[in-house]
């Protein structure tokens, strides 16, 4: 005789089984995704036009979400969820109660009294958390060919450290230099500010569920409006996505299997 806790065991794989092998299946409204990149030291608008200045910064991201609403085959609507890894750039401070700082990148001029060799070495990691709404248009001539979409994402930002890349956005991080700061003191940020990104995703006709995309992954205080900061940052970013749906689960299926069979 099977005991209890076997037939307890056995149902549980039972469900999961059913659970995963159902052959109802809903449309594929969910997705997972991994990208990395760099970080750019240019603003939206160069970035656009094709101007990329890279700074010694990465981001690598997971993420998952799922398909809200849907417009014909024209326009969706996307639920995201993300966490990242940042690493790489860092401010390196003089020691007088770090009044004064300068940039981690010995790539450019610096200020009258610094260079790169007098700072402290290491580098900055730490953690990121977005959730976003994203509309996506997924309607081009040219899907018959390569199925393409565009994703624009609207969200919040959360990271467990202040980035040093947004305080010293141009690495020039020198009072006298900050022309649009308060009292001309250094740029500051925030932990919480506004998430955004843009992406194109391409994919084969025959196989849209596996995708590849471009996106670009922007924080920023929208100009004032969030926290008070000007500050953000870029990061200019490539990846895969994996469209999938999860089977229907039919109860009737199982209690006529618990029903018929004998423990």
């Amino acid at each position: 005789m099977i005991s209890q806790i076997q037939k307890y065991f056995l149902t549980s794989i039972l469900l999961i089984l059913l659970f995963t092998c159902g052959s109802a299946r809903a449309e594929d409204d969910w997705f997972v995704s991994i990208y990395a990149g760099k970080a750019s030291d240019n603003n939206l608008a160069d970035i656009f036009l094709g101007e990329t200045k890279w700074v010694y910064a990465q981001v690598l991201v997971l993420a998952t979400g799922k398909k809200l609403w849907e417009y014909e085959d024209y326009l969706t609507l996307e639920a995201e969820g993300q966490v990242a890894w940042k690493w790489g750039y860092e401010i390196y401070e003089d020691e007088e109660q770090y009044k004064n700082t300068s940039s981690a990148n010995p790539g450019y001029d610096w200020a009258e009294g610094y260079s790169y060799e007098s700072q402290n070495t290491g580098f900055n990691k730490h953690n990121e958390f977005n959730l976003l709404l994203a509309l996506r248009w997924q309607k081009f001539p040219w899907n018959n060919h390569i199925k393409t979409s565009f994703g624009f994402g609207e969200g919040l930002s959360y990271a467990t450290e202040k980035p040093p890349l947004e305080k010293d956005p141009h690495n020039i991080l020198h009072p006298a230099l900050y022309e649009n700061s308060p009292n001309d003191k250094p740029y500051d940020t925030s932990q919480l500010l506004n998430y955004l990104m843009f992406d194109m995703t391409f994919a084969l006709p025959d196989y849209p569920q596996y995708q590849t995309f471009f996106r670009i992954h922007h924080r920023s205080g929208i100009f004032r409006l969030m926290n008070g900061y000007t500050c953000g940052s870029n990061y200019l970013t490539a990846g895969f996505r994996y469209q999938f749906s999860w089977p229907k689960f039919d109860i009737s299926t199982f209690r006529e299997f618990n029903r018929t069979t004998k423990w």
